[in-house]
């Protein structure tokens, strides 16, 4: 198993980068989401929201590896999501519903407000990575899963920004210009 980290300060409150979360598709940065959509959504009696959704995405498979498999291109992702407004944190944990023996992919993503900077947000984001494929080619597999993902946080980030601009752009007229990532 393979995992990967990453941290991301956002120059938003929290409230704005939870809607931006739920409603992160479609923007141009993630064409590959081919659709969304609720599955179940519930609230608890201290306010916690607790939603479950599944997305089809279009695939990628590592070049050298598509004459040995022919895997689907479309695949498909749960989503359980949790969102305590009185606590301000939300947490999602994607994960994948097939393909699972050759490359499985869990992500968790928590949102917080940034303990430092007042009206800024944190999003820790860790994907955990593995492969039971076997025949010599977990290792390899795994290398790509790690790979993949850690260049598609760039695009992920940028169209989180994009639903971020037109939530504040809706919400905050005055400042939807200000959503941006925080130098570190």
């Amino acid at each position: 198993m393979k995992v990967y980290t990453h941290k991301t300060e956002l120059d938003a409150s929290w409230s704005d980068v939870t809607y931006a979360v739920f409603n992160k598709y479609p923007n141009p940065f993630a064409s590959h989401v081919l659709q969304s959509d609720v599955l179940s959504r519930s609230v608890a009696a201290d306010g916690t929201l607790a939603t479950t959704r599944m997305h089809v995405k279009k695939g990628s498979v590592p070049t050298w590896a598509q004459s040995l498999f022919k895997a689907n291109p479309v695949s498909y992702i749960v989503e359980d999501s949790t969102v305590n407004p009185h606590a301000q944190r939300m947490v999602t944990r994607t994960r994948n519903m097939d393909h699972r023996r050759f490359l499985f992919i869990e992500e968790t993503q928590e949102v917080v407000p940034h303990p430092d900077k007042p009206g800024a947000t944190l999003l820790i984001t860790t994907a955990r990575i593995s492969s039971n494929l076997g025949w010599g080619l977990t290792a390899r597999l795994e290398k790509f899963g790690i790979s993949k993902f850690a260049e598609n946080m760039t695009r992920s980030r940028q169209g989180l920004l994009h639903v971020l601009a037109s939530v504040r752009s809706r919400m905050h007229p005055a400042v939807a210009g200000a959503a941006a990532v925080l130098p570190a």
